[in-house]
């Protein structure tokens, strides 16, 4: 029924339990609060040990160490909680909860979450570790991590996540997908994945501070793919050979990050950040840039830093200020091939005197206008091709055309 209920006691949910619905009403303005009143350890509102099954349907829960709680050795599996608020304060006493919904062993199978709100806790709002959960629509704000899953196949889709103080969704569990969801102004950024996770379809922004990151994506077979991502600082990152395609990233400090350990960048657009592409890694590690859409950065279009044996090829590079390509650090055999560089206002290749050792470029167009120069090589400035041929040796196939863009600011004249 509609009321504050305060509880002296955990509401213990046993295996004699299992199957059970615990419902508040489901009218307009009508609410049933149950507050623990209690911030102490082991303090919760609901305390499930063992049950199956088990059903929280239309309840706003408040306070408690933990908001609803399954031991690591309870066997709790298929819990439901659905339109319900999880409140990590208290209307009695000062305080926060720690986390809104705690179940953190792999034993806790197939939990669902769907349409809650989850807020005000100093960690994660939402922690599973179990496999196979599931985390559909509802608000997730104002904690340190919205939402935190390690189990294997696990889903979010459809959620937001905003104002927390880490991450709105960390999820590194094998077989995961994020998707369709909002994740936005969180401190740190906006959603991080680990190996073989995929993250698809999401909107992310407004991750600012620097090195906050919109979306970051780590290891063998994470995807990220079909996501915008825009003010950020870094809109999207990859590592450790996770790949990026298909992805929109726009006004951010840089649109996509491939560092460390190496990363796919493939198919993206990116435009109107500052720098378009930043490829670095450690000195064994490689990244391969290929078939993207750069255009419209305010600074390098691509920007190689260090690493070794990156790839670069199948890419339109058009801007009007700045550099196409720019190699710089103690980045070492770079290849640059067969790729579409348009610039205005700086260089099609600049590469610095310590990245050119094994450095290597051919079947490139140029399309030079404005100021621009075709290249820089040891501090030599390079506008001709051919000079640029014999002295080096590079791009001995690639050719200073019109790539025949077809109206490339739009409708709008705007680029």
């Amino acid at each position: 029924d509609t009321g504050t209920y305060v509880l002296p006691t955990n509401v213990v949910i046993d295996a004699t339990d299992s199957g059970v619905m615990i419902q508040g009403p489901t009218g307009d303005g009508h609410t049933a609060e149950l507050d623990r009143a209690n911030f102490a350890t082991g303090s919760y509102v609901f305390d499930l040990a063992d049950a199956d099954d088990v059903t929280l349907s239309h309840l706003t829960l408040r306070s408690g160490y933990y908001g609803v709680y399954a031991a690591s050795g309870a066997d709790v599996d298929g819990l439901r909680i659905e339109a319900s608020e999880i409140d990590g304060s208290s209307a009695l006493v000062g305080g926060q909860s720690r986390y809104g919904v705690y179940l953190v062993s792999t034993s806790h199978d197939d939990a669902v979450l769907v349409d809650n709100r989850v807020h005000g806790m100093s960690s994660s709002g939402v922690s599973l570790a179990g496999p196979g959960a599931r985390i559909i629509g509802g608000i997730y704000f104002d904690n340190s991590y919205g939402m935190y899953l390690t189990g294997s196949g696990s889903l979010v889709q459809g959620i937001e996540a905003f104002g927390n103080s880490q991450y709105g969704v960390y999820v590194n569990g094998a077989g995961s997908e994020v998707l369709d969801s909002e994740v936005h102004d969180n401190a740190a950024g906006g959603i991080d994945a680990g190996n073989n996770i995929r993250v698809a379809g999401n909107t992310v922004y407004g991750h600012r501070d620097s090195s906050d990151t919109g979306i970051r994506i780590s290891g063998a077979g994470a995807l990220a793919e079909n996501n915008v991502v825009y003010d950020n600082f870094n809109g999207l990152s990859v590592n450790s050979d996770a790949r990026a395609i298909g992805n929109r990233s726009y006004g951010n400090e840089v649109g996509i990050v491939a560092a460390s350990f190496g990363g796919r960048v493939l198919g993206n657009s990116v435009y109107s950040n500052n720098t378009g592409i930043y490829v670095a890694g450690y000195s064994t590690y490689d990244s391969l840039v290929q078939n993207n859409l750069v255009y419209g950065n305010f600074g390098n279009g691509l920007l190689v830093a260090d690493g070794s044996g990156h790839v670069i090829e199948n890419n339109t590079i058009y801007e009007m200020t700045g550099d196409a390509v720019s190699v710089q650090g103690t980045a070492s055999n770079v290849t640059l091939r067969n790729n579409i560089l348009s610039v205005a206002d700086g260089y099609a290749i600049r590469v610095a005197d310590t990245s050119q050792v094994g450095f290597a470029s051919d079947y490139n167009l140029f399309d030079l206008s404005g100021i621009a120069l075709l290249g820089m090589w040891q501090g030599v400035d390079y506008l001709d091709l051919k000079e640029w041929g014999h002295v080096l040796g590079l791009d001995t196939n690639s050719q200073v055309t019109d790539p025949e863009f077809i109206d490339p600011d739009g409708p709008d004249g705007i680029l």
